[in-house]
Formats: structure tokens, C-alpha cells, sequence
């Protein structure tokens, strides 16, 4: 598993037998993310 944040966003990469298996998205505080952030403010 991969993992990663932006404001206010957790991300989670599964990778099962080198391919993308899953991938998550999650609120790190209160209330909901409406679209993914742009990759560049993943970190």
C-alpha cells in the first residue's frame, strides 16, 4: 500500500502483483472532499 495527502485528503494506492488494485480516498478531517486533488498537491 501507497499513501499519500493534500489538505484535508488522504490517499491510499493498493497494488496487487505490481498492478493498481485499489485506490481510496478519504477525509483526514471533518466534512467531505468533493473531487480529487490535483496530483501535483499529493504528497
Amino acid at each position: 500500500m501507497l499513501a499519500g495527502e493534500a489538505e484535508g485528503l488522504g490517499l491510499a494506492l493498493f497494488i496487487d502483483d505490481g498492478r493498481l488494485s485499489y485506490l481510496e480516498g478519504f477525509p483526514i478531517e471533518d466534512g467531505v472532499f468533493p473531487v480529487f486533488p490535483p496530483v501535483e498537491e499529493l504528497s
